[in-house]
C-alpha cells in the first residue's frame, strides 16, 4: 500500500480534477483500536464529513470499518456535495499554478467568453 500526505491528495485531487479524496486517521490505545474516515474536497481541502470507529481487535475493527464507511457513503449523499472540476483532461505541467490558469481560461472560452481567456 502506497500513503500519501493530505497535501499530495489534494494536489492529485486538482491535478486530475476530482472531487474529493478519502483520508484515514488510525490511533490504538493500550486495549482497542480506533480508526476515523475523512472525506476530503480535494480543491479546497475543507473535510466533507467524517466517520469514526474502533473495536478491541483487528477482526472488529474490519467489521466496524466497513459499517463506517458505509455510514461515511450515506453522509455524503445526502449532503449532495457539489463539486465543480475546471481541469481540462489530459492537460499536464509541473506548474499547479499554470494548469489552473489554463484550466480557467479554458473554462472561459468553451462558454464564448474569448476575450477573458486571452490574458490567462
Amino acid at each position: 500500500m502506497i500513503s500519501v500526505t493530505k497535501d499530495v491528495a489534494r494536489e492529485i485531487c486538482q491535478r486530475q480534477g476530482l472531487k474529493a479524496f478519502l483520508a484515514r486517521l488510525h490511533h490504538q490505545p493500550r486495549t482497542s483500536y480506533v480508526i476515523t474516515l475523512e472525506a476530503i474536497n480535494g480543491q479546497s481541502g475543507e473535510e466533507i464529513a467524517r466517520e469514526a470507529t474502533g473495536g478491541e481487535s483487528k477482526e472488529q475493527v474490519l467489521k466496524a470499518l466497513t459499517q463506517a464507511a458505509s455510514k461515511l457513503r450515506q453522509k455524503l449523499a445526502s449532503r449532495s456535495a457539489r463539486f465543480r472540476s475546471s481541469i481540462a483532461a489530459g492537460t499536464t505541467t509541473s506548474s499547479l499554478e499554470a494548469l489552473k490558469a489554463y484550466s480557467l481560461a479554458y473554462e472561459h472560452a468553451s462558454r464564448g467568453s474569448f476575450l477573458e481567456s486571452i490574458p490567462l
